[in-house]
């Protein structure tokens, strides 16, 4: 606090003692004041808006103004979203923000329920992606940290959640909103509610660019379409802060011309921040593949068509995945050269 705001604290203590006897205001009332200029002060109300006043009632008709203004200025930072046990209706989320605070006032949030909404070019869906369980929270100044730790939670609308993978998976950039009506708390002043809406802008996965499929071994023997003739390491970079469990996925892989010449599977697909490198097996129609192939390399679409979690599809993964369009080309005579060791 300035000079100049220490000079005109103390003139609101002696109009308040003036103003309420010399004995002053002592007890209960004592404190109220003593809380009523900490959040004064704390938001930086303008002087001009704190008269001496000998009547806490102006106490109680102010303080949820300030409050709801110092949270409306505070700032969320989200540093890691885990999604674990996915389910066609449910899944398990861990959630670690930070919340930036510039006023000086500490308030606690009761628990709540918050709902997660997609914000595309500044606009919010219109439903919410799911509710998530806010825990108690005492926010600090500046920072905080806080988190949402395995909470299993029910999607709440199926569109939402497949929009909002699609976009974690494909964008650069995500924005969410995190919106609700908490209770407030802050010393003996009475609890009230809040309304919370704060936005967060975070790293996506960028389309899994930079996907490639190393150390390629084929079975040239193997004409028959039924066991795997095809197995290689995938490596997917994530450049989020975004784990995801997306269980078994099976690719398909396409031509120049669209024409199906083989299949991919993943198992246990586990996305962890940085780089990935994951077992992939396949199967490649080699009497499709040879009619492709251009000077001894085949150029291949990948696409997602399939992620099975405990023996059920996960819709809004494979809607993800399949707008996700991975390219990759292959030497294939290098390959067979490879796996015959030759």
């Amino acid at each position: 606090m300035n000079k100049k705001d220490s000079e005109s604290e103390k003139g609101v203590d002696e109009q308040l003692e003036q103003r309420n006897g010399s004995a002053g205001v002592t007890g209960k009332r004592q404190k109220v004041k003593n809380h009523y200029k900490k959040w004064c002060y704390g938001c930086y109300m303008p002087h001009r808006m704190m008269p001496g006043a000998n009547d806490l009632s102006r106490i109680y008709v102010g303080f949820p103004n300030i409050a709801q203004n110092g949270v409306s200025k505070a700032r969320l930072e989200v540093t890691g979203l885990e999604f674990f046990n996915p389910a066609p209706d449910s899944i398990q989320v861990t959630e670690r923000i930070i919340t930036h605070n510039p006023s000086m006032y500490t308030p606690t949030l009761d628990p709540w329920s918050g709902g997660t909404y997609v914000v595309t070019n500044g606009t919010y869906s219109d439903k919410a992606i799911v509710y998530l369980p806010v825990p108690k929270t005492h926010t600090l100044h500046p920072v905080s940290n806080a988190a949402i730790v395995n909470a299993t939670v029910p999607i709440n609308d199926q569109d939402q959640i497949a929009l909002y993978a699609t976009q974690l998976v494909k964008l650069e950039k995500v924005t969410t909103a995190l919106v609700g009506k908490p209770l407030l708390h802050i010393g003996k002043l009475p609890a009230i509610h809040v309304k919370y809406n704060a936005t967060t802008t975070y790293n996506g996965m960028n389309g899994l660019q930079g996907f490639n499929v190393t150390d390629i071994k084929i079975d040239p023997g193997n004409t028959l379409l039924i066991l795997p003739n095809m197995n290689g390491t995938a490596f997917i970079p994530n450049p989020s802060n975004i784990t995801a469990d997306l269980g078994n996925v099976t690719f398909s892989l396409k031509d120049p011309k669209g024409v199906e010449v083989g299949v991919a599977l993943i198992e246990n697909m586990l996305l962890r921040p940085g780089d990935n490198n994951l077992p992939l097996i396949g199967m490649l129609n080699q009497t499709l593949v040879i009619p492709a192939l251009d000077n001894g390399f085949l150029n291949l679409t990948i696409v997602g068509t399939s992620c099975v979690y405990n023996g059920k599809h996960i819709p809004y993964y494979e809607a993800a995945l399949a707008a996700t369009i991975l390219s990759l080309r292959l030497n294939v005579l290098q390959i067979l050269k490879d796996s015959l060791g030759v």
